[in-house]
């Protein structure tokens, strides 16, 4: 992915964008089975593009429907012992069901965000011992500046939330910028997402956000600052 010009320009929603891949690696369709083992995707630092300042969006697992198809994507999808930097996000697994995700042992260096879940019905992601390391956040208008290392929920285009999605959070390291969070889980009012972290260690974010409409979400505090922005009560908050 070197420079200057990695790729010709296109359009998305009336804006125009330059120098930036959505994806080297893009699993689509009704059902795949994917699994990714020691591979390493370097992105090009870049002036112009999408203002993370990395050129490259997800590297792994976006399930575009931008272009028209929108049945959600179906299987086992696998990234292990894989590297990727300078890239805007690592991985994310979007618009899929009846899936199970596992992300074990990765390194996000230098990058805007280590990766996400969103769009997912009938999932179970597992994310054990990644690491991301000096993340910066993304930039470039998204509501919550800067976006966060670890994300679940929140973001959607197809309109499906979270619904029956488990999400097991464990021994990941994360490090970033002030005013970061580290692990941030804002699922919608009507999700049904059960969501537990623990082991996982934080440092220079601003710690763990959990949403107002989150519920039954169980996080081991590891030290981290953990705000919880849900009714007294809704989730569990385990002390060290």
């Amino acid at each position: 992915m070197r420079g200057p010009v990695v790729a010709a320009p296109w359009s998305l929603f009336g804006s125009i964008f330059e120098n930036v891949v959505l994806g080297e690696i893009i699993v689509t369709g009704s059902h795949a089975d994917a699994s990714f083992e020691r591979l390493a995707v370097e992105g090009a630092t870049v002036e112009e593009g999408y203002g993370a300042p990395y050129d490259d969006v997800v590297s792994l697992f976006f399930q575009p429907i931008l272009g028209g198809w929108a049945k959600p994507l179906s299987g086992r999808f696998t990234v292990s012992g894989c590297t990727f930097r300078n890239v805007a996000m690592g991985f994310n697994a979007a618009v899929v069901e009846h899936a199970q995700v596992t992300w074990h042992a990765n390194n996000i260096v230098d990058s805007g965000a280590g990766f996400e879940i969103w769009d997912a019905i009938h999932v179970l992601v597992a994310a054990t011992r990644n690491h991301v390391q000096d993340a910066t956040g993304l930039e470039g208008g998204l509501p919550f500046l800067p976006y966060p290392a670890i994300a679940v929920g929140g973001s959607s285009f197809a309109g499906l939330g979270l619904q029956d999605t488990t999400v097991l959070l464990t021994d990941n390291e994360v490090s970033g910028i002030a005013g970061q969070w580290g692990l941030w889980v804002v699922p919608w009012v009507t999700d049904t997402l059960r969501a537990i972290a623990a082991g996982n260690t934080f440092s220079g974010t601003t710690g763990i956000y959990l949403g107002p409409d989150s519920k039954g979400v169980i996080v081991k505090k590891d030290g981290a600052t953990v705000v919880d922005a849900a009714p007294i009560g809704t989730n569990y908050l385990l002390a060290p």
